[in-house]
């Protein structure tokens, strides 16, 4: 909260001096990667986007004049990248004789979410429709799961009992989720030539979301392999299986998100 005030005053002696217009058109979409917004005239037209880029952390709006249409959003939450398979394999088969079934790979942790952009908007509103601000964390990817064991060899004449299967590998843990931003509105209401009306309006129609993401699941436990075949005929044949594998374990699920905080004040 400090910086973000510090930054504006830092900000507020230049504000006069650009005459930038940035405007979205009707249903359009736009990614912006800069950090700062400073401007004479901000347009987001109806069922526009506004969506912030990944890499950025902090993103900040000043704007003397500002029209914002119906069912408007302004995006901070960012996009989960979870294209890795986490899974982990099963256990080869067994091929030599006398071999305990080989075990399964345990899975991968899943991704960890993205905490949101923070966001400061400094407006002076014209017209306002609808507004929706979403700085809401990522959330997290889900735990891979573990590999199967393997079956193990048979029992051979002479040779070795029947062998246990590879154990089961454990399930990945889920990814942790990512926090969500905090956000300063801070605006007033002015007229056609700029001054600040008497009577402000509410801002009932801007919304904020500023959840936490939700952890990712654990993954799934490997299952124990086979044991081999004990020497057809006895039942009392001494070379019969006698040792268990086990499973894996489950992955444990992982943490969600953070909420943030949200200061919305009238003085700018």
């Amino acid at each position: 909260m400090k910086k973000a005030t510090l930054l504006l005053l830092l900000i507020i002696p230049i504000i006069g001096i650009g005459q930038k217009v940035y405007k979205l058109k009707k249903n359009q979409t736009a990614i912006v990667s800069t950090k700062i917004l400073l401007l004479d005239t901000l347009i987001l037209d109806d069922n526009s986007t506004l969506k912030i880029a990944n890499a950025v952390q902090a993103f900040t709006i000043i704007a003397k004049y500002a029209l914002i249409g119906n069912n408007v959003t302004i995006e901070g939450s960012k996009e989960l990248i979870d294209t890795a398979n986490q899974n982990g394999t099963n256990g080869l088969p067994v091929t030599i004789d006398c071999k305990k079934g080989n075990n399964g790979e345990n899975g991968k942790k899943g991704i960890d979410g993205q905490s949101a952009t923070d966001i400061f908007l400094y407006v002076r509103i014209f017209s306002l429709g609808s507004l929706n601000i979403n700085c809401s964390g990522t959330r997290a990817g889900n735990g891979g799961d573990g590999g199967n064991g393997s079956k193990g060899a048979n029992a051979k004449v002479l040779s070795c009992a029947a062998q246990p299967g590879g154990k089961g590998g454990n399930g990945g843990n889920g990814g942790d989720a990512g926090n969500g931003g905090t956000v300063i509105f801070n605006y007033t209401f002015i007229d056609d030539f700029g001054n600040y009306l008497n009577n402000q309006p509410t801002i009932s129609k801007v919304s904020f979301n500023l959840s936490g993401g939700i952890g990712g699941n654990g993954g799934r436990r490997g299952q124990k392999g086979e044991a081999g075949n004990k020497l057809p005929g006895s039942t009392t044949d001494p070379n019969k299986y006698v040792e268990d594998s086990k499973q894996g374990l489950t992955g444990l699920n992982g943490k969600n998100g953070y909420s943030q905080t949200i200061a919305v004040k009238q003085n700018f």
